[in-house]
């Protein structure tokens, strides 16, 4: 079943049951994220205390940021 075919199944529930789903993806959505973001604190821990980290300026972050971007 691809997104387009989702969208037409729920187009053809009730008011109430589409508002049940958006809930309930909001909520799993915000789960998602909480969990993308507990890993990114964890990676971001363990390169603090292996002493892969060090001080930088404020123009060193920025020239940084531009490089990536």
């Amino acid at each position: 079943m691809n997104f387009d075919d989702v969208l037409e199944v729920a187009d053809n529930l009730t008011i109430d049951k589409q508002f049940e789903i958006s809930e309930i993806l909001h909520k799993r959505a915000i789960n998602s994220r909480r969990e993308q973001l507990k890993i990114e604190i964890e990676q971001a821990r363990d390169e603090h205390f292996s002493g892969k980290l060090h001080p930088l300026s404020p123009e060193e972050i920025m020239k940084e940021i531009y490089e990536v971007y």
